[in-house]
């Protein structure tokens, strides 16, 4: 199937960059990894939108909040990150009322899966373990 006018940003933008989005390459910065670019993208159609619901599943230490909050200025945000370490980083440096930050994971059954790290209190907590050979590092 062809490039199409039809298909709009889910035929092209979003469907190129989610993969990169998502941590797929190894590039966390969203500025590169085309998080930032998508968000730019619906920016421009929806931001404007008076009741704009956004979710930052794995919020860290709210790089994406922030620039959600900035792209969405009517939006409320959800972000769901289920690690003490990184909730508590993302409340030091988040702090906006448009915002709530649960202390749990985003799943579609109601379960406990253990988090996987590289190291305790890391950023980088999977409920699967990540090949991270190329950066010679393990997941426990």
């Amino acid at each position: 199937m062809g490039r199409g006018k039809g298909r709009g940003l889910a035929g092209s933008t979003l469907h190129r960059l989610a993969p990169q989005g998502m941590g797929a390459g190894g590039d966390f910065e969203i500025a590169t990894n085309g998080e930032d670019a998508v968000l730019q993208s619906l920016g421009r159609k929806f931001g404007a939108q008076p009741c704009a619901i956004v979710f930052d599943v794995g919020g860290n230490r709210g790089t994406y909040t922030k620039a959600a909050l900035n792209r969405f200025p009517n939006a409320e945000i959800y972000v769901f990150e289920p690690t003490r370490h990184a909730h508590a980083d993302f409340i030091g440096n988040v702090s906006d009322s448009r915002c709530t930050a649960l202390n749990f994971g985003l799943s579609d059954t109601g379960r406990e899966v253990v988090l996987h790290s590289t190291v305790p209190a890391c950023g980088l907590a999977p409920i699967y373990k990540r090949q991270l050979d190329h950066y010679n590092m393990s997941m426990d």
